[in-house]
């Protein structure tokens, strides 16, 4: 009784706000007002084939399904979800994006329902520093529409810590992160993962250079299948 006594004063004296506007959330409402919801940019063609990560990352290493679920535009409100989520301690917000995301690929067609999905893996000094991998987060919201698939958080390891990508050209993308990665020992052991599909989940995709340079780890395993869905993308 005490506990939601306090709850309450604490909500009347300072109430839940919209991560998007800063508006007062109302009753019902999650971490985004209804006004922010509706303004969310769905890329719209995620499930299908014909999409532009499929399209950009295809002719440079197997995938069997690769997509984004937003448009990122700069100054948008994707943009301001993703800097709260990796730079304001806001991890709520990964699982949030990776529920809708989940929602709207579970009844799709062009989508295999992976055997294990593989959150994009920071360097550990980072995620020591940030407190949690966003790539983490958002696998586990999205899992929640796949519960028969595993999260595996430490297939993949970040060798070493590589520079920002933001300012880089494709091919300076891919030299600073093409050796950043590697497969986990026991990946190379463990027969459970032959034959598998593997979802890569991460939180941007530009030029692909990350979740490539982790797709080609993965596919060491005997007859892996890859898949790859990432949050947003510039359309």
């Amino acid at each position: 009784m005490f506990g939601t006594l306090f709850k309450s004063l604490l909500a009347f004296f300072y109430p839940a706000c919209c991560i998007g506007c800063g508006r007062e959330l109302m009753a019902g409402e999650g971490l985004l007002c209804a006004d922010c919801i509706g303004q969310l940019p769905y890329i719209g063609n995620e499930d299908s084939p014909c999409n532009p990560v499929f399209a950009n990352i295809a002719g440079r290493v197997p995938v069997l399904f690769a997509g984004a679920v937003f448009d990122f535009k700069k100054k948008g409100i994707i943009q301001h979800l993703l800097h709260e989520l990796k730079y304001n301690h806001r991890p709520e917000i990964g699982v949030f994006l990776g529920r809708i995301a989940g929602e709207r690929l579970r009844g799709s067609s062009c989508f295999l329902p992976p055997d294990y999905i593989v959150p994009v893996p920071m360097h550990p000094r980072k995620e020591k520093k940030r407190g949690y991998n966003q790539s983490l987060r958002i696998a586990e919201g999205f899992r929640e529409f796949f519960p028969e698939a595993g999260i595996e958080k430490d297939l993949l390891e970040k060798r070493h810590g590589s520079e920002s990508q933001t300012r880089k050209n494709r091919v300076s993308r891919w030299e600073n992160v093409k050796t950043a990665f590697c497969l986990c020992d026991a990946a190379r052991r463990e027969a459970r993962f032959e034959g598998k599909h593997f979802l890569i989940i991460d939180d941007v995709f530009t030029t692909g250079a990350t979740v490539e340079s982790c797709a080609r780890q993965i596919l060491q395993i005997p007859d892996a299948r890859v898949s790859v869905l990432t949050m947003a993308t510039p359309v």
